[in-house]
């Protein structure tokens, strides 16, 4: 049986140019999801949210559904913004695990637990009131995995019937922290995938991924038209390698996280 990949781009809505991006690699079929940000200008925002609902209505379409709750081919997700509270960018953290997070972060969420909890409804709010079906929740820097903040995130996620997120197993300093973590995913029914790669890994280590005993893997994508900031190079190097070898993917089944739905 083929090893299942969801290739998940990341940041739809922060610019207009990684919008472009994602769009042509969703029309094309290239990648199977993408997470969208609603906190980084209104102008962009738009444009993500027209780009999501067209994409869906299509999808739709095309598999004869007749009701929003068909799994799809291409999900949509939130890719949850708290940067504001932990000030990543603005002090040179980029949350890659947990020794890279600001040593308060445990006295940030509990003290601002009511601001957070708000924060996070009227970000999902965005997307479901305009007509979107939230597949999945991930984050900027990878927040979301704190188990404090899984603690405050998950119930909401269940109000909101979005049953899956993403898992990186890397991210915990102690199997004891991520053990607090899969089981507050496991109390609320929050499925995930086995793991989660960026594109450089899966292009090193493809073949040992196909050998090793997982059923999903969540490959992170950041993609993007050239532009003036400083990782368009990056992204857009991520860019054209799906857009000229989508033959690279062939040996996996590629799935969307309305896998985790069934």
């Amino acid at each position: 049986m083929s090893k299942k990949l969801i290739l998940n781009a990341d940041d739809l809505g922060l610019r207009r140019s990684i919008n472009a991006s994602v769009e042509e690699l969703l029309v094309k079929g290239l990648i199977t999801s993408a997470t969208i940000m609603v906190k980084r200008g209104a102008d962009s925002l738009k444009e993500a949210l027209d780009i999501a609902r067209k994409i869906s209505l299509r999808e739709l379409r095309a598999n004869g559904a007749n009701n929003t709750n068909q799994a799809r081919r291409i999900s949509f997700g939130l890719h949850l913004d708290l940067d504001e509270y932990f000030l990543f960018d603005e002090i040179g953290r980029y949350g890659d695990n947990e020794m890279d997070v600001i040593e308060n972060y445990r006295e940030i969420i509990r003290d601002k637990r009511a601001i957070l909890e708000k924060d996070i409804r009227l970000q999902l709010s965005t997307l479901k009131n305009n007509g979107l079906v939230i597949s999945h929740v991930d984050s900027h820097h990878y927040v979301h995995q704190l188990p404090e903040l899984l603690d405050l995130l998950l119930p909401i996620m269940n109000e909101f019937g979005i049953a899956a997120t993403r898992y990186n197993p890397g991210f915990y300093v102690s199997e004891e922290r991520k053990r607090s973590a899969m089981e507050l995913m496991k109390r609320f029914g929050v499925r995930h995938p086995d793991g989660v790669c960026d594109l450089t890994v899966l292009l090193h280590d493809a073949r040992n991924l196909r050998e090793e005993t997982f059923d999903v893997i969540e490959v992170v994508l950041h993609t993007e038209y050239e532009s003036s900031d400083p990782f368009s190079p990056w992204r857009f190097g991520q860019h054209s390698f799906l857009i000229e070898r989508p033959e690279y993917f062939t040996p996996f089944e590629l799935v969307d996280f309305g896998y985790f739905r069934k």
